[in-house]
């Protein structure tokens, strides 16, 4: 009878077997397909190659037959004696009538011939025949200029017999302001003084050439054109008209640069993958180029791969349905089985892990009633990595900036990352000494270690080298900033609770060193032998700076007392700020009391939580608020003072403004401040003099006046508090740009 691991294993190696038999096949279709379709890729390319160059031959061909029919036909009217009096003399009327008749003969006898020139280099006159116009130029009114620029090259350098070219030539009669898309073939002569004596000039239609290709085109969406060295277009394409520049396309700089003479390749046309057929000509500087578009060449290829991978497909689900039926009925109850085990083994590794922590941390704050020979048998059933002989060393790692850290993750995610960074702890300190890490607190680990029997001086490079491989090694990964806190050398397992609590409070001048610091507790207990002294009269002067509201005074004279703790303990600088918060409260309490409110400040020291303040500077940051608060306090006071004033000023002129005796002087007394600091408080406050906010009260109560009533001026003017009319005119009007009488006919007519 199969036990239940053993028939595990048969079901597991069953399962292999098939799943391993279904994609060796599926696997092995995949490879001979994809072998096969490569293959015949190559060879659908090749044969496309090859039928292209032939049609590119072809091309090649008519090209070469163009060129020598324009030849023979030109040496042919050369010699034509009915046309060599246009070449060389000056031919009567009715000759030349004759010669150009037999000109038009020869064009209309060939249908690639779009028009013929004849050039007389004596008479400075072209003949022409074209379109069955029959015409007569002198040079410098030829219309198609760039042949006159083409011959006239021809006194200093050779120029080719066969020159492609896109002109605009405007004919009189039937053929006018057109693009003359031609191959020119030129024969010419040149006399010893290199003149042009004559040339004879035939324009071959880029149609006939367009349409020759058209016709030895066998694939119908394959765009076959010419080129020449310079990436020029000899013929038109199906995107580009003749002579376009296409040296800025990858494709035609690839071709320009192939130093074979014909060839092939798949590349980027337009956006469109396309086989690129090429081949070099043999008589001109051209190349023959053939695009095809990629998908008409392999589409029966691609057709056979659709279908192949189809088969595939269905021969993959087929495996993989025949093996889950089977397997499912063999697997379905040892899985359910193995589920259980496995939750029932997490539980355990959970629930021994949690009693491991709890029983390190009992270590930590010394909450064991366990004798020793309890404690040695614990270490052993934890599988404890610590030598209870040896002597003992504690290393505190704080995390910095804790509570932006708790923002940035959840409490499972931060679970998790303290259970992994323990993890790789370990086995740093492993490599050393003996060592655990210990969950002791939210924003620490602890690892409590054995320690080697170096000198004092080797076992703090050691202890920090350890910390630095720790930090870089553990905490980097997560961003994570660590402080640490050594502790000193304990003997017994026992000291390791006083060796933890030394190390929690070293941890706490972190303040002092800023993140990522590492102090030892051997340093900060010499600190606490020192004396210090608190500094009364400057708390004093502080509070009085504050109540003055001269914030900067403030703030320097507790930075003195805050660096005044610089080389003293943590404790003597926790009173030191436990000293300032009381003072500040007062004087809080003091303001607001004043103020007639209720405080809102607490008369104790527990304001301050310096165990959540990483640094020196957030401590600043928390006093340097509450001073600005101070601050605001007061000019809320100051401001409040201020209204109050502007209101009584302005109540006492509005009250009084018809006395012809109202001056600054008057209100000073009603208000009972001197008149020098009430004439600068109201301008301050309000931007203007105590006498122009009379005169706009007296002129708006008098513009009311003029409206409403039927009074006379005068009246008005006493009755709005002005010593007489005169003055009432001259103010009405500053204030208003117009009279009294003005302003009160102006408001008779509007209505």
């Amino acid at each position: 009878m199969l036990t239940l691991p053993k028939f595990f294993k048969a079901n597991t190696l069953y399962a292999k077997i098939a799943l391993s038999f279904v994609l060796t096949i599926v696997i092995t279709i995949l490879t001979l397909s994809t072998i096969l379709y490569i293959n015949f890729e190559n060879i659908g390319l090749k044969i496309y190659y090859n039928l292209n160059k032939e049609n590119l031959k072809q091309v090649g061909y008519s090209a070469t037959l163009m060129r020598n029919t324009a030849q023979t036909l030109a040496f042919q009217i050369r010699f034509d004696t009915r046309i060599s009096d246009l070449l060389t003399y000056k031919p009567v009327s009715l000759d030349e009538s004759q010669a150009i008749n037999q000109l038009s003969s020869y064009r209309n006898t060939s249908p690639f011939i779009d028009s013929i020139y004849i050039y007389n280099g004596l008479t400075k006159n072209f003949y022409v025949s074209s379109s069955n116009v029959k015409v007569k130029y002198s040079k410098n009114e030829f219309f198609d200029h760039d042949i006159v620029n083409i011959l006239d090259r021809a006194q200093n350098q050779k120029i080719p017999d066969l020159i492609p070219r896109s002109s605009r030539v405007s004919l009189t009669g039937i053929d006018k302001d057109r693009i003359l898309n031609a191959y020119s073939f030129i024969l010419y002569d040149l006399t010893n003084e290199r003149d042009l004596d004559n040339a004879i000039v035939l324009n071959i239609s880029e149609d006939w050439m367009r349409e020759t290709i058209d016709s030895l085109d066998s694939i119908p969406s394959s765009d076959t054109f010419i080129i020449n060295n310079a990436g020029e277009t000899v013929i038109r394409s199906l995107n580009h008209g003749m002579m376009d520049n296409l040296t800025e396309y990858g494709y035609i700089q690839k071709i320009l640069s192939a130093k074979e003479q014909s060839g092939y390749f798949v590349g980027d046309v337009y956006g469109v993958k396309s086989l690129v057929t090429y081949l070099n000509s043999d008589l001109f500087d051209w190349k023959f180029v053939r695009v095809t578009p990629y998908a008409n060449v392999v589409g029966k290829i691609d057709s056979m791969k659709t279908k192949t991978v189809a088969v595939c497909l269905i021969i993959l689900l087929a495996g993989f349905l025949f093996s889950f039926l089977i397997s499912n009925r063999l697997y379905k109850p040892i899985n359910l089985l193995t589920k259980k085990l496995t939750i029932l083994e997490k539980e355990e590794k959970k629930r021994f892990l949690t009693a491991r922590q709890d029983f390190l941390r009992s270590l930590l704050h010394n909450e064991t009633d366990d004798d020793r020979e309890d404690q040695l048998h614990k270490l052993e059933h934890f599988h404890v990595e610590l030598l209870t002989e040896s002597s003992f060393m504690l290393i505190i790692f704080r995390i910095d900036h804790f509570s932006a850290y708790c923002a940035k993750y959840n409490y499972e995610d931060r679970n998790a990352q303290k259970y992994a960074m323990m993890n790789r702890i370990s086995p740093l300190f492993a490599a050393h000494c003996k060592g655990e890490a210990i969950d002791s607190a939210d924003d620490q680990i602890t690892v409590v270690f054995n320690v080697p029997d170096p000198s004092p001086d080797e076992l703090h490079k050691l202890v920090q080298e350890r910390v630095q491989e720790v930090q870089e090694a553990v905490f980097n990964p997560y961003d994570i900033s660590v402080s640490a806190a050594v502790s000193s050398i304990g003997d017994t397992i026992s000291s390791i609770s006083v060796l933890y609590d030394e190390a929690v409070n070293a941890s706490l001048y972190r303040i002092f060193y800023g993140s990522r610091c590492t102090v030892f507790a051997e340093d900060t207990n010499k600190l606490k032998l020192i004396e210090y002294a608190y500094p009364v009269q400057k708390e004093k002067y502080l509070t009085d700076m504050l109540k003055l509201g001269k914030l900067d005074h403030a703030k320097t004279t507790y930075l003195d007392i805050v660096n005044g703790t610089n080389g003293y303990s943590f404790p003597v600088f926790r009173s030191a700020i436990s000293h300032i918060e009381y003072a500040v409260s007062s004087v809080i309490e003091s303001i607001e009391r004043g103020a007639g409110s209720p405080s809102s400040f607490y008369m104790d020291t527990g304001n301050i939580n310096l165990s959540a303040m990483e640094s020196v500077e957030e401590v600043n940051h928390y006093f340097y608020k509450r001073f600005d608060d101070i601050g605001k306090k007061l000019e809320e006071r100051k401001s409040l003072k201020s209204d109050e004033l502007v209101d009584k000023i302005t109540k006492i002129i509005n009250d009084k403004y018809m006395e012809q005796s109202l001056s600054i002087t008057r209100i000073a007394e009603l208000s009972k401040i001197s008149t020098t600091h009430l004439g600068r408080m109201f301008k301050k406050l309000t931007s203007k003099s105590i006498i122009d906010y009379i005169n706009e009260i007296r002129i708006e109560k008098a513009k009311q006046l003029l409206i409403s009533s039927h009074s006379s001026v005068n009246d008005i003017s006493e009755q709005t508090g002005f010593t007489n009319s005169s003055y009432f005119y001259t103010v009405f009007k500053k204030y208003t740009g117009i009279t009294p009488n003005e302003f009160r006919q102006a408001n008779k007519q509007v209505e």
